[in-house]
């Protein structure tokens, strides 16, 4: 498969968009899909992949900068329905610290705010193991949205007396 045939597969999955709620940029991100395209590709593709995702990032801050008067930030959408531990291969996490070592590099400190849907179990698991390591500021910033629509915030998922 060729990279800009991988990168037409990929658009659905990830992409930018308007966010009228929030007046700003969006990035939504669809991760199972995005793991079984990559699973189909060669280790040439990463590249491509990586500057497609870097363009839809671009995009989302060309449409926040539309608006905001400051320093542009977005707003992302990770929805993670269908991933299991089983999805996690040495081929697909190496895509995804690939693209959040990319992400971290280039665009410092755009983040406003980063809804994950549909967390798997070992998503709850992992923000305890780490929930002290993370910065208190990304802390505010990540907030997780149950299937009944409840949104939780980082802080409130690990804390002991909240049973969600």
């Amino acid at each position: 498969m060729n990279n800009e045939k991988i990168i037409e597969l990929i658009k659905p999955n990830f992409y930018s968009r308007f966010n009228n709620m929030h007046k700003k940029g969006s990035v939504v991100i669809y991760l199972k899909p995005l793991i079984e395209i990559y699973k189909l590709c060669n280790e040439d593709a990463l590249p491509e992949i990586i500057t497609y995702v870097g363009s839809v990032v671009t995009d989302a801050l060309e449409l926040s900068r539309k608006i905001e008067t400051e320093d542009p930030t977005i707003i992302s959408f990770l929805d993670l329905k269908g991933i299991y531990m089983s999805d996690l291969t040495t081929k697909t996490k190496k895509l995804i610290i690939t693209i959040i070592q990319h992400l971290q590099n280039t665009y410092v400190d755009v983040m406003n705010k980063t809804y994950i849907y549909n967390p798997p179990v070992f998503i709850r698991i992992g923000y305890k193991i780490f929930y002290n390591f993370i910065d208190p500021d990304t802390r505010k910033k990540i907030d997780i949205v149950y299937k009944n629509k409840q949104v939780v915030s980082i802080n409130e998922l690990c804390d002991d007396n909240n049973k969600i």
